[in-house]
């Protein structure tokens, strides 16, 4: 929604109503008002961009910090031969550079951040970052390349970082900048989250991830310490982000799966009830069959009682199925009391 109300130039409350259609609906209207906007002012773009094309470069950059608006030489540079595009990238200011961010089209100018001198992909970043415009960063990030993403991201706050990933808008691009981040850097980052209690962001960030990455992130939360351990499985009960941590933990290694499992065995009925009503909904049988075998025999037990009565109380024919699987499973942990 921030994106839309980028593009349109109006504060983001004025779109409220809109907030009960879906991602996919708001993204696709999004991309049909871009359309819309670029192709209203395409002849005079186009007249622009030719006048651009002949006129000296150290001209054009002197005249557009001026007199041109950051929209529309946003609009314009889409129209640019790549080179004459990167030579205008390099004579304008970076905080002018930065001012047309929010208004450009990733997908359009691909071509022109894929040769992006280094030096100024920096500036910019770090530009943004003073300026809290996390929406701008998480729409340019996933287009960069490797090179260019790293040089980025080394230039911002870890802070920043946290607050533009929920800007990307799909996993593929997720996934990319968390491989370029190395794990001594994304603890640092979890170090700072757990520090100004942003684990929420992170929450959304892992439900975002493909499985390669949850399970990265998965290891590297095993190596925090306890507290810190802690504190994420109290984000998860407040919000109650059982799906997100249900996901994960089904990516652990054993020995993290039976660390949350102890602790979740501690909490009240009522919060453990909630976990398995969030794997109904979801048909997260596997993570929580996981969750059942790696508690302590007598809470495994217990909980699974618990999975039997939720089961003919929703009839859920997938967590019935679940509870009749783990009752023949031979485990102690999970073997039905006679």
């Amino acid at each position: 929604m921030a994106k839309l109300a980028a593009l349109l130039a109006v504060p983001a409350d004025e779109l409220t109503y809109l907030e009960p259609l879906d991602t996919a609906t708001i993204i696709e209207l999004r991309e049909q008002a871009f359309d819309m906007l670029l192709d209203a002012d395409r002849e005079q773009l186009g007249r622009a961009a030719r006048a651009v094309s002949r006129v000296p470069v150290s001209f054009v950059a002197r005249i557009a910090t001026r007199r041109v608006p950051p929209r529309l030489a946003a609009r314009v540079a889409e129209l640019l031969a790549t080179p004459r595009a990167v030579k205008l990238a390099t004579r304008v200011p970076a905080d002018y550079l930065a001012y047309m961010a929010p208004y450009i089209d990733p997908i359009r100018v691909a071509h022109l951040l894929a040769v992006a001198p280094i030096d100024t992909v920096a500036q910019v970043a770090r530009i943004l970052d003073q300026r809290h415009d996390f929406h701008s960063m998480g729409r340019v990030v996933s287009h960069l390349d490797d090179a260019r993403l790293r040089v980025a991201f080394d230039a911002v706050s870890d802070d920043s970082i946290v607050r533009t990933i929920p800007f990307v808008e799909n996993s593929t691009g997720i996934d990319r900048i968390l491989n370029r981040l190395n794990d001594d850097r994304i603890i640092k980052i979890l170090h700072f989250v757990d520090e100004h209690d942003r684990w929420v962001e992170i929450l959304q960030l892992i439900a975002a991830t493909g499985n390669t990455q949850r399970a990265r992130l998965a290891d590297i939360l095993m190596h925090l310490d306890q507290t810190t351990r802690t504190h994420i499985l109290q984000t998860v009960a407040t919000f109650g982000a059982w799906d997100i941590f249900l996901a994960l933990f089904g990516v652990l290694p054993p020995s993290g799966r039976e660390y949350f499992a102890a602790l979740i065995a501690q909490r009240p009925p009522e919060l453990l009830e909630s976990i398995v009503r969030a794997a109904v909904q979801d048909s997260l049988w596997a993570d929580l069959s996981w969750l059942v075998i790696a508690m302590p025999p007598q809470a495994g037990r217990d909980f699974l009682a618990m999975c039997a009565r939720i089961a003919d109380e929703t009839g859920s024919p997938g967590l019935s199925e679940l509870v009749r699987q783990l009752h023949e499973v031979t485990d102690p942990k999970t073997s039905p009391t006679t």
